[in-house]
């Protein structure tokens, strides 16, 4: 799949939900950095912050702008929530507005 192809997800019978291949990628890294993060392995974790950091800059305009908000501001369990589809999603310092609008 290329840049900006979406594979289609099945949510319901009948319904189906585009998801980027990044945003694959990205929910994928968070996993893999916060299991790091649980084990100690620093190295694993500096290396999935800079594939972070390089798909928010790469893919930063075709993003989800709430996506786009946590991790730039390294939220990355509200990410991960993002990502899985959570729409009650808590409001941090940043006062922001609350779930996937």
């Amino acid at each position: 799949m290329a840049a900006g192809e979406t594979e289609q997800i099945l949510t319901k019978p009948g319904e189906t939900t585009a998801k980027t291949k990044m945003e694959t990628q990205i929910k994928s890294a968070i996993i893999k950095m916060l299991a790091a993060i649980k084990t100690g392995d620093g190295q694993v974790v500096a290396e999935e912050m800079a594939r972070l950091d390089g798909w928010l800059e790469q893919g930063r305009m075709a993003l989800h702008p709430q996506l786009v908000h946590f991790l730039e501001n390294r939220s990355y369990a509200k990410a991960l929530m993002f990502l899985g589809g959570e729409t009650d999603i808590p409001v941090g310092v940043c006062g922001g507005g609350r779930g996937r609008g």
